[in-house]
């Protein structure tokens, strides 16, 4: 079963630099074994459904893949949609600031433990 996650790439069609067109980037995403991949607008954020246990290899996979076929590389994150709607509910609550639980945050082509 898959899981959805989001891919949140940093720097891509900023300023007319490191264009990549978002077909091309769903591409990349489907070729790489996701599912459902859907991407918004031309900012690098990707939604896509991923086995769980094949993340950490995506992460690396995609971020090799862009620079094979683009000539640079990204930083990017990449969170399961439990983790994002964690992250998000941990920021704040009736105004007050909550201590977020500590998580392991994949970042695109590496993981920060």
């Amino acid at each position: 079963m898959s899981d959805p996650h989001v891919a949140l790439m940093r720097g891509i069609n900023v300023g007319g630099k490191n264009k990549l067109p978002m077909k091309e980037l769903r591409a990349l995403f489907e070729a790489a074994g996701c599912d459902a991949v859907r991407t918004y607008v031309q900012s690098g954020n990707v939604v896509f459904r991923a086995d769980a246990g094949s993340v950490d290899r995506l992460a690396t996979e995609v971020t090799d893949r862009i620079a094979a076929n683009f000539g640079y590389r990204i930083p990017g994150v990449l969170r399961s949609a439990a983790e994002l709607r964690s992250a998000a509910g941990a920021e704040s609550i009736r105004g007050r600031r909550r201590r977020p639980q500590a998580s392991s945050h994949r970042l695109l082509g590496r993981d920060t433990g």
